[in-house]
């Protein structure tokens, strides 16, 4: 299971942690939380996946969830947007539509994650911050995901090439056959966190007349990858030092497991029927998940009270954990979902891997500001412990053709689509996209008069959720355009 992955399923648990404290039979019930969490995530039998196009429909339980004054269903689209007459794939959307107000469209995080848990989250935050002025949102299941025809299965050359069009420009070329179905010329307002910020990015470059406006939180294009990798890992420490001022008596429970875990010490627990060893640092990766989301920095707290205690590591607690957390055997479609991830990454991201050969050179390049050899808390730790390499690793999907959106490329869009306002939001405690990576696209861009660019000092990842200025810039695009 990737990071993010690993993030939602840790997120969708932490409402129960309060509950389950440290007591006795509060493992299970994290569990179960988890077991119906991944219900949801379409785990099935590889025989039951064995045909992607022709998933049985694990989404009966959610779709009887969405209020019944909303619309939902499927829609036929082609799996290549340039061959509208070609193999065609399903795609979910859901959401209320105002006759007198333009909706929102949304874009979750991932890639690689459904709409689902954006959408329960939203709705219970909206009532909060939105007042009186109604906003109403549409949610899309992003190809290959959720209640939306899965990925393409397997790592051969064939597939990679199929999974390059579950990327931002099949994901644009859906909602806007989305909106024409729903809408028919009306435009509407998107909005996007995380990947989903992305997505917006891509939009305004390709379906602009599709656009009242692009709001887009907690993403930012770079034109170099591994400065991007760089600047992320360094955020990681210093947002781990913006933490432990929250929760000073921390401190010991870091100093323990950076302590025990660069021995090596290793953790064997159960993946369904797979028997699974994780050693040192590599442990440790869920952990530095939730550091960027401030929202959970209390849960985090707890976690660490829960597996360290008396300045020893709680090997039965966290060996439970590594269970609940850190799965993704064989027989799991989010293996599947890693695969679309890496392909999506290198066609549609710039990105590069958290290897050996990046990892040290981040070291050596942030040196003597960050010295990452001293703490557990950034993604680089467990490559750190293996040999350094010369070279990166080999990516088996290096042959297929990239298509970066660069800074440059995206400051042509803005300025030829200057009637379309767009905002844009990055957060002080983000460790995923640090407001360090934001600089060289704002330097760009954030002086046009269509920019309203904004840093949150206090929020992460997920702070869209709670700062007020977004729901408010939310708002008046819609009410501007009723």
């Amino acid at each position: 299971m990737n990071v993010i992955s690993k993030v939602l399923v840790l997120l969708s648990l932490l409402a129960t942690l309060a509950s389950c404290g440290k007591s006795g039979g509060g493992s299970s019930a994290k569990k179960a939380k988890v077991n119906e969490y991944l219900v949801y995530g379409q785990i099935l039998s590889p025989e039951q996946y064995a045909d992607a196009e022709n998933l049985p429909n694990p989404c009966a339980e959610f779709r009887s969830k969405i209020p019944a004054d909303w619309q939902q269903g499927y829609l036929d689209v082609p799996e290549i947007p340039s061959r509208p007459d070609g193999h065609k794939i399903k795609i979910f959307y859901y959401g209320k539509i105002d006759p007198l107000l333009p909706p929102t469209v949304f874009f979750n995080g991932g890639p690689g994650e459904t709409s689902h848990n954006s959408f329960r989250r939203l709705i219970k935050t909206q009532p909060e911050v939105e007042g009186a002025d109604p906003i109403s949102f549409v949610f899309i299941d992003q190809r290959g995901n959720g209640c939306s025809s899965f990925y393409p299965q397997g790592t051969t050359d064939e597939t990679a090439e199929r999974l390059r069009l579950y990327g931002t420009r099949g994901i644009v070329s859906d909602a806007e056959l989305v909106r024409k179905h729903l809408l028919g010329d009306r435009p509407w307002i998107a909005f996007g966190q995380s990947y989903g910020a992305f997505v917006v990015h891509r939009y305004l470059q390709l379906a602009p007349e599709g656009l009242l406006s692009g709001h887009a939180h907690a993403n930012a294009l770079n034109a170099d990858g591994y400065e991007r990798m760089k600047l992320r890992i360094a955020s990681q420490a210093r947002v781990l030092e913006q933490y432990l001022t929250e929760f000073p008596s921390d401190r010991q429970a870091i100093d323990v497991l950076n302590r025990e875990l660069v021995q090596n010490r290793c953790f064997e627990f159960m993946d369904g029927e797979e028997q699974v060893k994780l050693c040192g640092f590599e442990v440790m990766e869920s952990f530095v998940s939730l550091l960027g989301f401030t929202d959970s920095w209390g849960e985090l707290h707890s976690w660490m009270e829960y597996l360290v205690i008396d300045g020893e590591i709680q090997t039965d607690e966290l060996t439970n954990f590594l269970g609940v957390f850190a799965g993704g055997g064989a027989g799991n479609p989010l293996n599947i979902k890693r695969a679309a991830n890496r392909v999506i990454s290198w066609v549609d991201r710039n990105t590069v891997s958290m290897d050996e050969y990046y990892c040290y050179k981040a070291r050596r390049d942030l040196l003597p500001a960050v010295d990452l050899k001293k703490s557990v808390f950034h993604e680089c730790a467990w490559a750190m412990t293996q040999p350094e390499v010369s070279a990166p690793h080999p990516n088996w999907v290096t042959f297929l053709k990239r298509d970066i959106l660069t800074p440059t490329m995206f400051k042509e869009v803005v300025e030829k689509n200057s009637k379309i306002h767009f905002y844009w939001y990055a957060g002080m405690k983000d460790t995923y996209v640090p407001v360090e990576t934001f600089k060289e696209q704002a330097d760009l861009i954030q002086h046009l008069p269509n920019v309203h660019y904004t840093i949150f000092p206090n929020s992460g990842h997920d702070g869209f959720h709670s700062e007020q200025k977004v729901w408010d810039e939310l708002v008046v695009e819609t009410l501007k355009n009723r």
